[in-house]
């Protein structure tokens, strides 16, 4: 399925392909409620949102096409810096090393394996945390860079991959708060 469609519209045609269009709203509702539950509790904080994985870091933007994860946190009440929201169909930014430490977000939650990852982006993601251009990302040098669940956030799936996102949400948001 297309990633960048809306994945709650493409659970409910799962669910109504399967027979199980019920049990799909009934996992939806569930997730909507305990997103409610979030939304009064997020710190009032700016988060930016990368993956490590590839040769250049990808940012992830928030707009009408974004990533399922980015749109989570915006289901969530997370607010992303200005220059992270888009209007048009944007849903990732390729951003070079040199620009990292412009990253806005007062909390920076990155993406940095997933399952099936090769020794080669490993190796490539450690020498980028090793870099001393990441140690100059304002959120890292506050210590609110944060790694998040690849398996939810890099090759998301669904409903369980979104109760993934907000498992990693009330982990690493709420204690800031």
């Amino acid at each position: 399925m297309p990633t960048a469609l809306d994945w709650k519209e493409q659970h409910r045609a799962l669910g109504e392909a399967t027979g199980t269009y019920e049990r799909a709203e009934r996992g939806i509702a569930a997730y909507e409620e305990r997103v409610a539950l979030l939304r009064s509790r997020i710190p009032d904080l700016t988060v930016s949102y990368l993956s490590l994985i590839g040769e250049t870091p990808l940012l992830y933007l928030q707009g009408p096409k974004a990533w399922a994860p980015a749109r989570i946190l915006a289901d969530a009440g997370v607010q992303r810096p200005a220059d992270e929201i888009v209007s048009d169909d944007t849903f990732f930014k390729a951003l070079s090393l040199e620009v990292l430490p412009e990253l806005k977000g007062d909390v920076l939650l990155y993406s940095a394996n997933y399952p099936g990852i090769s020794p080669e982006e490993i190796s490539s993601v450690r020498s980028l945390l090793a870099n001393p251009i990441w140690q100059q990302i304002p959120a890292v040098r506050a210590g609110r860079a944060f790694e998040v669940t690849g398996a939810h956030w890099e090759t998301f799936g669904g409903l369980r991959s979104a109760q993934g996102v907000l498992d990693d949400i009330e982990r690493l948001l709420l204690p800031l708060a």
